[in-house]
């Protein structure tokens, strides 16, 4: 659980061959992080932001999602597992998963509203099947009613310094619709697994 920008600092680490690694990094795949261990055991987990968490609300994309030592501990966080039958699915589920009810909120603050039906197109072309219910979750733990400064504080303390939420920020503040804002933050993603691909 370091910071995707950092994921050279869990390189070299002696792991037995029956251990099991659970990668929260966003962007960075199965097969390019730095581990000594098959691809069978390397799987991804994609978490909302803490503050659901801590509320009982959570969430998590899971990927591999078949694997019952990863499912009971994701449980244990009582987490709502979303499994991904396809790892790039994990770039669409971050943006419209747990970067978007950061995005709502600052979107909404701009004085505008986003539509369920645009969403949901934007899912069904990124691939996402059964959006809605992670677009439920969304509108649900959505905070409202913040003042400017406790809005401030939710966007800094839920979003990483060059990921996937501050791309769709800027590109708010760029002007951009905000499915196109959304797309933004996927197309970070896919960048940030690209540039942790080995060169060749």
């Amino acid at each position: 659980m370091v910071r995707p920008q950092a994921v050279a600092a869990i390189a070299g680490r002696a792991l037995r061959a029956d251990a099991l690694c659970l990668s929260f990094l966003a962007g960075v795949t199965r097969e390019t992080l730095p581990v000594t261990l098959p691809l069978s055991r390397r799987l991804r987990v994609m978490p909302c932001a803490p503050d659901a968490i801590l509320a009982g609300q959570g969430i998590a994309a899971l990927h591999p999602a078949d694997n019952p030592v990863a499912l009971a501990l994701l449980a244990l966080l009582r987490l709502r597992v979303f499994p991904l039958a396809r790892e790039g699915d994990l770039h669409a589920f971050s943006a419209l998963g747990p970067c978007l009810p950061i995005a709502l909120t600052y979107w909404e603050s701009l004085g505008r509203t986003a539509g369920d039906a645009e969403l949901l197109e934007l899912a069904a072309r990124e691939g996402l099947a059964d959006y809605a219910p992670l677009l439920a979750w969304a509108r649900r733990v959505q905070p409202r009613g913040l003042t400017a400064e406790q809005r401030a504080h939710y966007v800094t303390q839920a979003s990483t310094p060059g990921g996937v939420t501050e791309a769709i920020l800027r590109a708010i503040d760029a002007g951009e619709p905000f499915p196109a804002a959304l797309k933004r933050g996927v197309e970070r993603s896919r960048a940030l697994a690209s540039a942790a691909a080995p060169t060749k």
